[in-house]
């Protein structure tokens, strides 16, 4: 018996089961008996293999539908000889079920603890149980939430059971009043039992920050001798769960860059650690030899990141106090040997002159000054002057201390003796006055 499909001849003769086998990728593998050539058409199945050449009968090939869980018809067309009818009709087994979790989530962080709700969803309802395992993950870099600081860990097996389709996973939370970046996580399910398989295997998770920026402010005016290199300190309101980086500038009011040594004046960026509340910042301040007036600059707070700049204490005043009209000096005894104490000290004080004077140079002080000549002390003392490298001699006054004492205690040595002497005179003068009475 012959019949026509798709304009195509065909030879029937009697009855042939096809054997329908499922196939995981969701193909089927079609085992006919035949003899000749024979193909699928493009009806519902797209064909994947085709084994088909056999005189001697028998031969296979497989087909993938288009789509699964219809029912479908095998149209086999060409001069075939076969057994059975041309038109088989069956419904095709699906693929295992997916478990899908939730891609992303997000919740805005409080001052305590909150649950966060996550659902893990199975594709289609089963007879059976399923299980799968859930793991949150840390994130990584300044803003990777971290486990039992930013939320509770959860790493355990969990099932959707026989009938349902979700479950709900509950992550706690956790709360705090520290500004910081909006933390992130991720939640992850794998291991899936044998009835079912991954699909959407992650949720990113983002903790969004509801704390305010801790303001920033320079602490304190700072004033310190020209030898010393000053810190001004800077300080936040409360510490940050991020780096605070900050940039300060350094301006003049009596000062000039001549004031100053390596990077000051500052014009620089600095960073307030996590977790930490200030910040020392040192002033590299030049110490020179020259007698002048204290000077003034400022230091300030330009502008910040992750802090709030303080507009009442971003700016502070710092003071280089002069120290070229004397100061402390270290004289402990136990540093020192061959002590002696100074000879003909009065003798050598006699030949100096303390004289008062204003400076000629520009940019030095304009007060009126007190001292010696230097050229005068160097021909009595000249181990306390030194020639400076512009070629001005420069004086110790320091060391001329010590003379002056001697001096004074040997003026006093001296007025003791005369007022000795004196009061011997005075004596003898009382006893001739009485003698002269009698008479």
């Amino acid at each position: 018996m012959f019949k026509r499909l798709l304009g195509v001849s065909l030879v029937v003769s009697n009855l042939l089961a096809f054997q329908v086998k499922n196939c995981d990728s969701g193909e089927v593998q079609l085992n006919l008996n035949a003899v000749g050539d024979f193909n699928v058409s493009e009806g519902n199945f797209t064909t994947t293999k085709g084994l088909i050449n056999s005189p001697e009968g028998g031969g296979y090939f497989k087909v993938k539908p288009k789509d699964i869980n219809t029912s479908y018809a095998l149209q086999v067309g060409g001069d075939v000889y076969i057994t059975g009818d041309i038109i088989y009709k069956g419904k095709l087994k699906a693929d295992k079920p997916t478990l899908d979790i939730e891609t992303s989530k997000t919740i805005t962080e409080t001052n305590g603890d909150q649950t966060l709700e996550i659902k893990v969803k199975l594709s289609q309802k089963l007879d059976d149980d399923v299980t799968f395992k859930f793991q949150t993950k840390e994130g990584s870099g300044d803003d990777g939430a971290l486990e039992d600081e930013d939320y509770k860990k959860v790493d355990d097996t969990f099932t959707i059971k026989a009938g349902e389709t979700e479950t709900t996973i509950k992550i706690t939370i956790k709360g705090d009043d520290t500004f910081e970046y909006d933390d992130k996580f991720t939640a992850v399910i794998s291991d899936p039992s044998d009835n079912a398989s991954i699909g959407d295997d992650t949720c990113k998770i983002t903790i969004d920050n509801d704390d305010d920026k801790p303001t920033i402010k320079v602490k304190d005016d700072v004033s310190a001798k020209e030898d010393t290199d000053p810190d001004f300190e800077v300080d936040l309101s409360a510490a940050a769960g991020v780096p605070v980086t900050f940039h300060i500038k350094m301006s003049h009011d009596t000062t000039d860059d001549n004031d100053f040594e390596g990077d000051s004046p500052l014009d620089a960026d600095f960073t307030i650690d996590k977790g930490d509340t200030s910040k020392k910042v040192k002033v590299d301040v030049k110490d020179d030899d020259d007698d002048e007036d204290d000077e003034n600059y400022y230091f300030e707070i330009t502008d910040a990141d992750n802090a709030t700049i303080d507009d009442d204490n971003k700016k502070k005043k710092g003071t280089i106090e002069d120290n070229d009209g004397g100061g402390w000096g270290l004289s402990d005894k136990n540093l020192k040997t061959d002590i002696h104490t100074l000879d003909d000290a009065l003798f050598k004080i006699m030949k100096l002159r303390g004289v008062e004077f204003h400076w000629k140079k520009k940019g030095w002080s304009k007060h009126q000054k007190y001292g010696v000549i230097a050229q005068e002390l160097q021909r009595v003392y000249p181990e306390m002057v030194i020639k400076r490298k512009d070629g001005y001699l420069q004086v110790n006054y320091q060391a001329l201390i010590a003379p002056l004492i001697e001096s004074v205690k040997s003026l006093k040595r001296e007025n003791d003796k005369l007022k000795k002497d004196l009061n011997n005179l005075n004596q003898r003068v009382m006893k001739l006055e009485k003698l002269l009475q009698k008479r």
